[in-house]
């Protein structure tokens, strides 16, 4: 049998209300608690700016889900 000493997500996804929300510009530059965990859960990865591109999806259900602060608009989600 195979323990973990992490929460389980679904723990943090039934508990949203007693983390504070997650920033996505944080994220979007590295800066996210994945780090903390080692290579078999995270490996920095150069992201290339992409001159006039567009987001195509985002799954807004699932980031209030994972309790992410969200921007005001979809421009500025885009912007990110």
């Amino acid at each position: 049998m195979i323990t973990s000493l992490a929460p389980s997500l679904d723990h943090q996804l039934q508990n949203p209300s007693h983390q504070k929300p997650v920033s996505l510009t944080k994220i979007s530059k590295g800066k996210h608690s994945f780090c903390s965990l080692g290579p078999d859960y995270y490996t920095y990865t150069q992201v290339d700016n992409v001159p006039d591109s567009h987001l195509v999806l985002f799954n807004k259900d699932l980031a209030l889900e994972l309790n992410l602060d969200l921007p005001e608009s979809d421009e500025e989600l885009e912007r990110l």
